[in-house]
């Protein structure tokens, strides 16, 4: 939602920049971590954690970055558009929104119902 909120201000295509390299930092961070810890058993582990969620979390903040960037970049960025192209971007941008947080809500509920018995089965193994 911040990254949204953000797409309407001129540091939109930054915040995104900077979303992105700061989920790297720390997916790496964890993955070292675990495999420094319990080694392959560990990234076994993160993997498990993150698996059914991820196939919907990360489609839609890659969507969402493209949007982010196209309309902070359409807003601020682009002299030649004019008030009629930069309303429909914004409109398309607010049903894009609204899509992708219903993608991340799914994502939210796997998250919640399903992941708890994948790391039970995870753990199992170990």
């Amino acid at each position: 939602v911040l990254l949204m909120i953000l797409a309407t201000t001129y540091l939109g295509c930054g915040a995104t920049y900077l979303f992105f390299l700061w989920n790297g930092i720390v997916w790496g961070i964890l993955c070292s971590g675990c495999f420094e810890r319990y080694g392959m058993k560990g990234l076994i582990f993160v993997a498990g954690s993150t698996f059914p969620q991820a196939f919907f979390y990360l489609p839609a903040f890659l969507v969402l970055a493209v949007y982010v960037c196209d309309l902070c970049k359409v807003l601020y960025f682009d002299k030649n558009d004019t008030y009629l192209s930069k309303k429909s971007i914004f409109y398309r941008f607010l049903i894009a929104g609204i899509l992708i947080l219903s993608v991340v809500i799914i994502g939210c509920l796997l998250e919640s119902y399903v992941n708890p018995f994948l790391i039970k089965f995870i753990l199992n193994l170990f």
